[in-house]
């Protein structure tokens, strides 16, 4: 209990700065995609459609939401996962958002710092800032293990 307190405080900083998932990088287009076309997409691999999806998902607002999404952060990390496997570098900011946030789910400190090395090594420059302060409020074996759960994601994404 005092150490899940004591990681919680040392992540404050970054859990503040970096504030909601706002790092869209899409356009209105989606919009006028209908969502079967958006989810038929994604399950055949578009990235691009996998981003949007997890986007779709992790919006609590209704009027966030295209019709037919309903907030659920399980189905957003598993979209977001998806598109960061292949090389999407804000699904990769997302994820580390929503486990260092523990939105809808656990905070995972490790798995957040996984993808949030992961998105700064493919250019995001928000994760690039955000890392070293990141860095510091965890232990060297926390960064190891993130590292190791970094590769193990790489690998998946090699594989696909």
């Amino acid at each position: 209990m005092v150490r899940k307190l004591a990681i919680t405080l040392i992540l404050l900083p970054f859990l503040a700065s970096a504030g909601t998932l706002v790092d869209v990088s899409f356009t209105d287009s989606v919009y006028m995609v209908e969502g079967s076309q958006l989810r038929h997409a994604a399950q055949l691999g578009d990235v691009e459609s996998q981003f949007q999806l997890g986007w779709q998902y992790s919006q609590r607002k209704a009027s966030d939401r295209m019709d037919g999404f309903h907030y659920n952060p399980r189905l957003a990390l598993h979209w977001y996962r998806q598109a960061a496997r292949q090389g999407h570098a804000v699904a990769a900011y997302n994820l580390a958002v929503i486990y260092a946030q523990g939105r809808g789910i656990a905070a995972d400190p490790v798995e957040a710092y996984a993808w949030l090395d992961y998105a700064a090594d493919e250019g995001h420059g928000a994760s690039q800032n955000l890392l070293p302060g990141f860095r510091q409020a965890l232990t060297e074996h926390q960064i190891q293990e993130g590292l190791e759960r970094q590769q193990k994601n790489v690998r998946i994404r090699i594989n696909n």
